[in-house]
């Protein structure tokens, strides 16, 4: 008789502590993980990086015209309208990222003219601004909200 009640007392113990299990900490729904003030930063510091490596005078030899550099500018150009419309969320943001971003693109051609001597490339604008076209569009399926 001891033992059954040992073993009923071992059971429901059992259950009890099962049933009981602690949720896991989450943030509140209004506040989002990264602030916006730290996409801001990042997309400050994107840039400067974006902006450093086109304006650099050396490049690796025939990445200049291949498939590659195409797919470069397109993937960079892509984050940089990705982390700017986390930086600047909303609707009344949306329309100037992407020019915007587009300028910067056509500036940064513009600029590397003065230091390798070579003529601006309206292929890598265009390139460019598919990138930003592509970031648009994945921020537009991913918050539709916006």
């Amino acid at each position: 008789m001891h033992n059954a009640r040992l073993s009923g007392h071992a059971a429901s113990s059992d259950c009890s502590s099962a049933d009981h299990v602690e949720p896991m900490a989450r943030p509140p729904a209004s506040q989002p993980v990264i602030s916006q003030r730290a996409y801001r930063y990042a997309v400050i510091l994107y840039a400067a990086v974006l902006a450093a490596g086109s304006l650099q005078p050396m490049r690796p030899a025939g990445f200049h015209h291949s498939q590659g550099h195409g797919l470069l500018h397109l993937v960079c150009f892509a984050g940089l309208a990705l982390l700017a419309n986390r930086a600047f969320p909303g609707r009344r943001s949306l329309p100037w990222i992407a020019p915007a971003s587009i300028v910067f693109g056509a500036t940064l051609e513009w600029l590397q003219t003065f230091g390798s001597h070579d003529p601006m490339e309206w292929i890598d604008v265009r390139d460019d601004a598919v990138g930003v076209a592509v970031g648009t569009v994945v921020v537009l399926l991913w918050q539709p909200e916006v």
